[in-house]
């Protein structure tokens, strides 16, 4: 039996759980349309959210995943000879934001000290790049490794 939720919009998924007397899991599956999760199931689970206008929250998701689906473009700020300022710079980045977005994918400019290395691993473990490209004067196989 369905429990009622307060006002007429479910905001979490906790409250879509409650109406359709499932856990929280389940209703992820159902609205990611696992297949572990029955038609019937589906359809009823899909139906409430629908009716309490719930939408996935793609942030929370994502980190709930550890995949950001962003790509970082890393630059050094130290080098006085790479700037934003150019307009090559701006239409690089525009050409690869564009072709990001079409793939899904959002572009963050990360500014990082060339000295260091372990930004890459902590962009990748905290879930907030799930890759870079790389724009730096010189090569440095520590950067690349």
């Amino acid at each position: 039996m369905a429990r009622k939720v307060t006002g007429s919009r479910a905001r979490t998924i906790e409250d879509i759980a409650r109406l359709a007397a499932v856990s929280k899991s389940t209703v992820s599956r159902a609205l990611n349309d696992s297949p572990l999760i029955s038609r019937e199931t589906k359809r009823r689970i899909q139906a409430l959210a629908h009716e309490h206008q719930f939408k996935i929250d793609a942030s929370a998701r994502r980190l709930s995943l550890k995949q950001g689906r962003t790509i970082a473009f890393v630059t050094h700020g130290c080098y006085k000879e790479f700037s934003f300022a150019d307009l090559f710079t701006l239409e690089i980045l525009g050409g690869i934001s564009v072709a990001l977005h079409a793939n899904g994918y959002d572009l963050l400019l990360a500014n990082v000290d060339p000295r260091e290395t372990a930004w890459a691993r902590d962009y990748l473990d905290s879930g907030r790049a799930d890759g870079f490209i790389l724009i730096m004067p010189s090569r440095k196989q520590t950067h690349i490794r």
